[in-house]
This record gives C-alpha cells, sequence and structure tokens, in this order.
C-alpha cells in the first residue's frame, strides 16, 4: 500500500495529522459563530426605531423649511456711535457684525458719516442699502468757515449811523493727521505742552487713525477732548505707518503703543508655532488681544 501510493512513512503520518486540521478549519467559522457569535434577535425593533426617527427628522426639517423662524427686520432712526447691539440685530444685523461695530467704538473709533459703516470689516453693502435712511449722520462733513460777531447798533444815534460788525477770528480746523505743534496751538486750549504730546503720540502710533485716539494722548481729559473736538478733524485719505507683522523684530513690535511685552512675545511664539499671519482674524487667536484690542490695533499692522 504505501508502496502504491510512492508515500513514505513519514508522509502518510503527516498526512494523517493535515487531513483533521483542514476539517477543522473548514469548521471553525460555523463553531465560532455557536459559541462565541452575537445572537442579533432586534432587527425589526431596530428597524421600527430608525423609521420612526428619520420621519421626524424630516418632518422638523420641512416644518423649519416652510416657516420663516427669523423675526422681520424693525427698522428706526440711530446713530451708530451710540446704538447698542440689541438693536442692532433687531435691524438685521447677526451677531458678530453687531459686536464688531461696538468693538471698533470701544477701541476708540468713531462714525463721522454714514458711509463710515463700511469700513467695518464684513459689512454687506445690501444692509447698508437698506439702514441708509435711518442713520443719523451726514453724507459728509461740513468743514465750518469762520464766525462772526455782530454788534447792535446804538438806536439813539442818527439812523444814518451804521451798523458796527466786528470780524473774529477765523474758526480754527485742524488735521491731527499732518498738523505741527504751531498749528495746534492756533487751537484755544492746546498750549505748548499738550501740542508737543499730541505730536509725539502721533509719532509714536505711526499716524492718528482716528480723532478719538486724542483722548490716549496723556493728560487730554475726556472733558477736555470734548470741548477742543470739533477743532480737529483727519483727512479721510490718511495713510499710517504700517509694521510688518511677520518681519517685525521684538523692538519694533514692543515699540508700539497698542502692543504690550507680552503682547510682544505671544505674537512672535505663535509664528514661530503656526506659520505667518495671513490676515487681522489671526490675532484673535492670541491670548493676550481681545477684541477691542484687535481692531484698535488692526490699521497698523500688514501681512505681506
Amino acid at each position: 500500500m504505501i508502496k502504491l501510493f510512492g508515500l513514505s512513512k513519514t508522509e502518510i503520518n503527516g498526512m494523517l495529522i493535515l487531513l483533521p486540521l483542514t476539517f477543522l478549519l473548514l469548521l471553525s467559522p460555523s463553531i465560532y459563530r455557536e459559541y462565541f457569535g452575537i445572537n442579533y434577535n432586534t432587527y425589526e425593533t431596530d428597524k421600527r426605531l430608525l423609521d420612526s426617527l428619520t420621519q421626524a427628522i424630516n418632518l422638523a426639517v420641512a416644518r423649519e423649511e416652510s416657516l420663516d423662524l427669523r423675526p422681520s427686520p424693525e427698522y428706526f432712526h440711530f446713530d451708530p456711535n451710540t446704538v447698542s447691539v440689541d438693536e442692532l440685530v433687531s435691524m438685521g444685523l447677526d451677531q458678530r457684525l453687531s459686536n464688531r461695530i461696538i468693538n471698533y467704538r470701544k477701541a476708540g473709533g468713531s462714525f463721522r458719516i454714514k458711509s463710515d459703516l463700511k469700513r467695518i470689516y464684513g459689512f454687506p453693502d445690501s444692509i447698508y442699502q437698506n439702514l441708509d435712511t435711518y442713520i443719523d449722520l451726514p453724507e459728509e462733513i461740513i468743514r465750518p468757515s469762520f464766525r462772526k460777531k455782530y454788534v447792535k447798533a446804538d438806536i439813539s444815534k442818527a439812523e444814518s449811523s451804521p451798523i458796527e460788525i466786528e470780524e473774529v477770528e477765523p474758526f480754527v480746523l485742524v488735521d491731527i493727521a499732518s498738523a505741527d505743534t504751531a498749528e495746534l496751538k492756533k487751537i484755544r486750549g492746546i498750549g505748548p505742552t499738550y501740542a508737543k504730546r499730541i505730536v509725539g503720540y502721533r509719532s509714536l502710533l505711526g499716524g492718528y487713525s482716528s480723532v478719538n485716539q486724542l483722548k490716549e494722548v496723556y493728560g487730554f481729559s475726556d472733558s477736555l477732548y470734548l470741548a477742543l473736538k470739533p477743532h480737529f478733524t483727519l483727512s479721510d485719505s490718511v495713510q499710517v505707518q504700517q509694521i510688518s507683522i511677520n518681519i517685525a523684530s521684538f523692538k519694533q513690535l514692543n515699540k508700539h503703543p497698542y502692543i504690550s511685552f507680552e503682547q510682544t512675545k505671544d505674537i512672535l511664539n505663535t509664528k514661530s508655532k503656526n506659520g505667518k499671519f495671513r490676515k487681522t482674524e489671526d490675532l484673535f487667536k492670541l491670548n493676550t488681544f481681545d477684541s477691542a484690542q484687535v481692531y484698535r490695533l488692526a490699521p497698523y499692522l500688514k501681512y505681506k
């Protein structure tokens, strides 16, 4: 028998071991399912539950699509310099844009004419068109020229006596973007000290981006600012000196009045870890800046 098949005794012994193992492997899936498999017998119940959930979701989506859940905007006259977040939202602005306007004001910004609103980042033209007639601001700045003081004539004199008219000094209007100390001292209430401080702070900033920044000048009280504000203006074409945030050194960044020592370190560390800053919104990721500080600093940074 052994010779007939040409197999040695060792080979036959190997086959006797291999054949049972082969059958065992073939039967192992069935054995595993029998003793270790999970008997899933709740298919119908789960299917009904999933069907009911799907139906509920579809009904909710259909109901939301058929109903406009957002209230219609309520328009009213407002001053962007004093309006609240809730009032802005009621006129159709979203929460984020409304907060952006308030933060711009907190950072020292102000709105002088209607179109200043469009300077807010992400302000849609469509919303501005809807609000245009309700904004309590002029279309453009009216520049006053001078004032005259009229003196009443003495009625006891003959009718031919001329009425005396005394012309007072012209109304002084100074552009803080370019005025020197001599021009600033023409304003009643601005002496040599304040004039030097205003020019010096402008140099530290790299130029004024808002008239409201005069309140940051050392010793410039709120009452003084309010009294003298009509005499200050800022050219619409003003160009401030900008810092290249991605290549500036520690000294250059920390020199700016709006960037503290800790914020300078935060900027450089973040740039080292995450790469270059691409836009103003990247500064919101820094822990040492709040939104008001970001908007105040934004005009003085460039990202090239």
